[in-house]
């Protein structure tokens, strides 16, 4: 009986160790049961299940661990046991104070405790994880430097204090030839408040009806009469005429009286600047509101004249209109209401170099931030 007791068959080799594992894996017995038989003990059979679980894992792996990589793996997971253990065990016994937690004093648990996880420290301190990584906002405060080109966007601003971020990236990216991008400025005047004040608007029922825009020059022009006060003078009245193409306001006309005379100076020039003294072929329509101006006779018949075709919009739908009430608009925020105009010759003074400005200089949106004047030159040398 003491040879079959030290039979060889009797050792635990490697395939008997899995043969009992996959039956412990299977269901077909316990961890306990299989201990009581073989006289092993429970400890011994629960660590050859986890370094079979552990090996099984690892072959499958795209690219498995060598065999010093795997016991590393489960030192590092001892250590992480121990360390959690420890952890509960100050927490339970009025180790650690019951004062509030913060970050740092999760940074210093696991300094202390190398091998607790930052999970595991969070949750016993009553420490948000989100929290933990987030850097204050005194010290974000200090990491934010200014840039290089911040006095370059504060002369921009106080040139045209009414330009957007779009408008004041444009003069800094083509005008001072300084690389950056637009989403940067728009944060920097976020966090300055330098931001241009932005009207809440409120839905409102539109009509719906034609645009006023055109796919070519000269295809389409709008039409519309503004007021500018002029001081002791009373109120000056603008007659304009833009091309709905390329946005260039191609013939005007400012004067203390508002009469179909004055509108018909304002086409005149149009007429002049686009196609000279020889009547057009094909001449653009001309989009107007209403007005007793734009239907009286003399204004029809200078249209007809100079063969433009009159097109009205519909009662009470200026934004049929757009362009040009548009274009209003940019006048009065940028030119107008920056000045406190005494008499109509400082009126029309200012309101001329503004108009020569905008043809010439001023960045539109709708072209590219190109001047109309340079969209237009473009096209032409497209065409060509």
């Amino acid at each position: 009986m003491a040879a079959e007791s030290a039979d060889p068959v009797e050792r635990w080799t490697a395939k008997r160790r899995v043969v009992l594992v996959m039956s412990i894996l299977k269901g077909e017995t316990s961890v306990a049961e299989a201990a009581r038989r073989h006289g092993l003990t429970v400890a011994e059979v629960e660590d050859w299940r986890e370094k079979f679980l552990l090996g099984a894992e690892n072959a499958l792996r795209t690219r498995p661990k060598d065999e010093e990589a795997v016991k590393d793996e489960q030192i590092k997971k001892l250590k992480q046991k121990i360390g959690d253990l420890v952890l509960d065990n100050d927490y339970v016994t009025g180790g650690l104070e019951t004062v509030p937690f913060g970050p740092e004093d999760i940074r210093r648990v696991r300094a202390t405790l190398l091998g607790v996880s930052e999970r595991r420290s969070c949750q016993v301190l009553g420490v948000s994880r989100a929290g933990l990584h987030r850097a204050t906002g005194a010290g974000r405060r200090r990491g934010r430097t200014e840039p290089p080109w911040l006095e370059r966007l504060r002369y921009w601003i106080q040139q045209y204090p009414t330009f957007g971020y779009r408008r004041l990236w444009v003069q800094l990216r083509f005008r001072d030839g300084i690389v950056v991008n637009r989403k940067v400025v728009y944060r920097v005047l976020s966090q300055k408040g330098w931001f241009v004040h932005q009207r809440v608007c409120t839905p409102r029922p539109r009509v719906q009806g034609w645009t006023s825009r055109a796919d070519r020059s000269n295809e389409r022009w709008a039409m519309d009469v503004t007021h500018i006060p002029c001081g002791q003078d009373g109120w000056a009245h603008l007659a304009a005429v833009i091309d709905c193409h390329d946005r260039e306001v191609i013939g005007y006309e400012l004067a203390l009286r508002s009469r179909a005379k004055e509108a018909e100076r304002a086409v005149e020039a149009a007429c002049l600047q686009r196609f000279g003294t020889l009547r057009p072929m094909g001449a653009p329509v001309l989009r107007s509101d209403n007005g007793l101006i734009f239907q009286s006779r003399r204004f029809r018949q200078a249209c007809r004249d100079y063969r433009l075709q009159q097109e009205f919009i519909t009662p009470y739908t200026p934004e049929q209109n757009g362009i040009i009430e548009r274009f209003f608009r940019s006048l009065k925020e940028e030119c107008i209401w920056q000045h406190v105009f005494q008499t109509f010759e400082e009126a029309r003074r200012v309101i001329r170099q503004w108009l020569q400005w905008y043809n010439h200089e001023r960045p539109h949106q709708a072209l590219g931030y190109r001047s109309p004047v340079q969209f237009r030159a473009q096209q032409s040398t497209q065409v060509a």
